[in-house]
């Protein structure tokens, strides 16, 4: 969006990859955008699979697999499906964050 003239994010992604957002952002502000386009698409896996089954379930299962939380949910929040938590763990393991 920043290439379309947006001044920032709302990143939920930051809270596992927050230098990775900011080296993007900090690249489209600077009018970058071939650095920021290659840091957005190294990102791109990760987004996608924090957004499998919305929002807050994926980036929590991600910071659960990180071992920044300990993966205990009040409701209404309930935990990703088996298959898309090890599916996550891949993403993780190809991003080098496992």
């Amino acid at each position: 969006m920043m290439v379309l003239g947006a001044k920032g994010v709302i990143s939920v992604t930051a809270n596992l990859i927050p230098e990775d957002v900011k080296a993007m952002v900090d690249a489209a502000l600077a009018g970058r955008f071939h650095d920021a386009c290659a840091l957005h698409f190294k990102m791109l896996p990760f987004v996608r699979e924090c957004f499998r089954e919305g929002n807050p379930a994926g980036i929590k299962t991600a910071m659960k697999l990180a071992g920044l939380i300990n993966g205990e949910l009040r409701l209404p929040l309930v935990p990703c499906l088996p298959e898309n938590e090890a599916k996550m763990r891949k993403v993780l393991l190809d991003y080098g964050i496992l």
